[in-house]
């Protein structure tokens, strides 16, 4: 697994490791009460995420479907105190 987070890490350009939050539990808390910068869905048609899907459209965070993420959901906490350039 942490082959996958280091992967994840590099592919999305993440410094920090515990804004990577894994499961369907860890992913609401990300939606509900921080930043979010990316949701991935292991399959965007699952009963089990829709709510996920709701939330993030809410904060226009944006979904991606993952069929080989080994979690039904993952959110990525958005890095705020890195200065975005514009």
């Amino acid at each position: 697994m942490s082959d996958f987070l280091t992967n994840l890490q590099k592919k999305w350009g993440i410094t920090d490791i515990n804004h990577i939050k894994p499961g369907i539990g860890e992913s609401t808390r990300v939606l509900l009460r921080r930043v979010p910068y990316l949701l991935i869905i292991q399959d965007l048609d699952s009963k089990e995420t829709e709510h996920l899907i709701l939330l993030a459209k809410e904060k226009e965070t944006k979904v991606i479907e993952d069929k080989y993420l080994p979690y039904k959901a993952l959110a990525i906490i958005k890095n705020v105190r890195e200065k975005v350039l514009p």
